[in-house]
């Protein structure tokens, strides 16, 4: 669902450039690889300009001009390649099984599939690691709690599948906080072994006020949905940045009980595609497996 949207919105897109490349050409002689210039220029520009919004307004300041770049290509990367090739990238079942190892399940965050963490996933698997879960949480706009039972029922297949009787999670945003959920109401502290959230607002964002979802009147600071999460728990790890421009405040992302790891410059996406945020994944994944990552 998600892929087929920003398929479409893609396409929209194209189509305005064309149109306005055929128009600058007719009526002004404009020639038409200035015309690609100019449509590249926009393309870009919207979406820096997109992201600039959501660092002034998450509070970081101008200093997020010497992150922007770095984040801006991450939503190229993870916004096109990742949620289009999904399928490919980040298949729904493990490339490498290992009967007895734990499985490590992916959960992504608002309005995106399991494409997010293609590079991750890539990354691990050339490191051997074996077991590696991912789902795709729908429909897009539903409540936390629905998709905490989705995320039940995939850590049922993937227990499963590898004959454990626990799982690693691995949550980026909101997943994280669908994580919690499922351990906090739906037996997942049974179940789970570990989790591992990156850039999840667990104290609730800022940013969510407003938007049409249930999912963003759960995640609003002071939520009685948040509230409902303590209680039964297991070994967490908050990994999060001081420049994350979808959590406002960015120290929400801190989880009282848990191993907080804070970041510096590094954006919200950035969080997927950091070298030093893999090698803290694995590191967790590798403790929870007894030292191995295999």
């Amino acid at each position: 669902m998600i892929a087929l949207a920003v398929l479409v919105e893609l396409l929209a897109e194209l189509a305005l450039y064309a149109a306005a490349a055929r128009w600058l050409g007719e009526a002004h002689g404009v020639p038409l690889w200035t015309s690609g210039v100019l449509a590249l220029g926009a393309f870009l520009g919207v979406r820096a300009g997109l992201l600039a919004l959501l660092y002034l307004r998450a509070g970081i300041g101008r200093g997020f001009l010497r992150f922007l770049p770095g984040e801006l290509w991450a939503l190229l990367v993870i916004y096109t390649l990742g949620l289009l090739a999904q399928r490919r990238l980040a298949p729904r079942d493990p490339v490498r099984m290992a009967r007895g190892v734990l499985p490590v399940v992916f959960v992504h965050g608002i309005l995106c599939n399991a494409g997010v963490w293609h590079r991750m996933l890539a990354a691990l698997a050339r490191q051997g690691t074996a077991n590696l879960f991912t789902l795709n949480l729908t429909p897009p706009l539903a409540s936390m709690d629905r998709f905490a039972r989705q995320l039940a029922e995939r850590v049922e297949e993937a227990c499963r599948a590898t004959g454990t009787e626990r799982a690693i999670i691995v949550g980026h945003s909101m997943g994280g906080l669908v994580a919690r959920a499922w351990i906090a109401r739906l037996g997942g502290a049974a179940r789970a072994a570990r989790l591992v959230t990156l850039g999840s607002p667990h104290r609730g964002s800022l940013l969510a006020r407003g938007f049409p979802a249930r999912w963003a009147r759960e995640m609003l600071c002071g939520s009685e949905w948040l509230a409902r999460l303590a209680g039964e728990t297991v070994p967490i790890t908050s990994i999060y940045s001081r420049a994350d421009e979808f959590v406002a405040p960015q120290e929400s992302a801190r989880l009282e009980g848990a191993r907080n790891v804070a970041l510096e410059r590094l954006g919200h996406l950035g969080l997927l595609r950091s070298e030093e945020v893999l090698r803290l994944v694995a590191a967790e994944i590798a403790s929870a497996r007894g030292g191995r990552l295999s």
